[in-house]
């Protein structure tokens, strides 16, 4: 026999008052959906090995992308909201990237809701523009390229730090005037040959910003950038690539600062450094600018060994023992960031009285889809906090998070350290007090 009940209004309220306490829990909250945009395939192995069309072998999968993997799914386990997550493939191609947000942002069951991502500048960039064009929030984890939003960008929030950022911070916050003074001065008072540097980088848009921002902050130390030259983004040319580095050795350049996305890339920068300088030890500091020279992959291999890179520093306290890389610190951090502000929004929408029912709560009725997202967006954009993994966050105007922190690393012996600011003056000065030979 089924039984009925009638709720006073007082009693109403009491109850949706607890169903939406019990909301801020995982099991009690209706799923929310938004997708994870990255170089990771969307068809499964069983796909590639059946040989059906478009399907992406996982060999050629970004290591970076798989780094980024692992922690979104590291922070979708932690999350306290009830995630639905949709895998877009950037590497799928722009027409079917737009096809793939637009039929989510449009569906009728379980509307895209927010995107995090992606792995690559120039997806990011996209996916950025599509993001604003049908008002969906979005995340961005790592992408470090300048300019990726568009101008009137409103709906677009990036964790990590552009080219222009880290070029100011070694130009700037490591070798500034006031450091490199102390650095000419040699032993016993004797001045020491001054710094020149090479900037070598990948031939794309987000190469060329990056390195007209390194040769701006630098100059404005008055270092002198003695090369500056371009290599193909995927690979570079090897006899190319051989007379560019060859081109380096013959001006003698202490510094050389590189920029490249692609972790093969980046071992091949250096393979060839080691080749072209063979017979003419000592190689000239190497400085990578995140991208590949960050990845797991590349610090681990050993072409590694005694290169110095910039990335976004690891706050190793309240982090998963499973975060290894500043890529899956990024996109952990990211979940994160949105579980927190899918919980702000619904608290926020659930505090407009016409709003506050049963049906708002349970996502059948109640705020327009276009309310959600909003709520979403204006509660990243007043976000400031510590995340785990990753540290102090807040956004500017532009969306660009104002408190990145970035750290100077270097493999010794296998194993990745941290180096100070203090500890790479010593380097240049040492380098500068020896001399690299032509």
């Amino acid at each position: 026999m089924r039984k009925t009940f009638k709720l006073s209004s007082g009693m109403l309220a009491a109850f949706f008052a607890a169903l939406f306490l019990a909301a801020c829990g995982k099991a009690g909250t209706p799923p929310v959906s938004i997708s994870v945009l990255s170089g990771l395939p969307i068809q499964n192995p069983a796909a590639v090995s059946a040989g059906l069309p478009n399907a992406t072998p996982v060999a050629a999968v970004s290591g970076i992308a798989l780094e980024q993997q692992n922690g979104y799914g590291l922070g979708i386990k932690a999350a306290k909201v009830n995630f639905n997550v949709t895998d877009l493939n950037e590497n799928a191609g722009q027409g079917e990237l737009q096809r793939s947000i637009r039929n989510l942002v449009e569906d009728p069951r379980s509307p895209l809701l927010a995107i995090l991502g992606a792995t690559s500048n120039s997806e990011t960039s996209h996916a950025a523009a599509l993001v604003n064009f049908f008002n969906v929030p979005m995340l961005v984890p790592s992408a470090s390229g300048d300019n990726l939003f568009p101008s009137n960008n409103l709906w677009a929030f990036r964790l990590s730090a552009s080219g222009t950022a880290y070029a100011n911070f070694l130009f700037g916050s490591v070798l500034t005037k006031p450091a490199l003074d102390v650095i000419y001065t040699g032993a016993n008072g004797a001045m020491v040959p001054p710094l020149k540097v090479a900037i070598l980088y990948e031939e794309d848009a987000f190469g060329e910003n990056a390195a007209v921002a390194t040769a701006t902050a630098a100059m404005g130390q008055s270092i002198k950038v003695a090369v500056y030259g371009n290599f193909k983004a995927s690979n570079p040319d090897p006899t190319g690539l051989k007379n560019l580095i060859t081109s380096v050795r013959n001006s003698g350049v202490q510094l050389v600062y590189l920029v490249a996305s692609d972790t093969s890339v980046a071992k091949n920068l250096v393979q060839t450094f080691q080749a072209v300088y063979a017979n003419s030890a000592p190689l000239p500091i190497l400085m990578g600018q995140a991208g590949g020279f960050a990845s797991l992959e590349f610090l681990a291999s050993p072409e590694a060994e005694g290169v110095y890179s910039m990335r976004q520093k690891i706050e190793t306290s309240n982090c998963p023992a499973e975060i290894k890389s500043s890529y899956d610190a990024q996109s952990y951090a990211a979940v994160y960031l949105m579980d927190q502000a899918v919980l702000l929004a619904r608290s926020n929408l659930a505090a407009i009285p016409t709003q506050f029912s049963l049906a708002s709560l349970t996502g059948q009725n109640g705020p327009t889809i276009l309310q959600q997202r909003e709520a979403i967006r204006d509660a990243l954009k007043g976000l400031n906090m510590n995340a785990p993994c990753l540290g102090p966050v807040a956004f500017d105007t532009a969306g660009q998070n104002k408190l990145v922190q970035m750290e100077l690393i270097n493999v010794k012996n296998h194993q990745v350290a941290i180096s100070s600011p203090a500890d790479f003056e010593n380097i240049v000065k040492t380098t500068l007090e020896n001399g690299i030979p032509k």
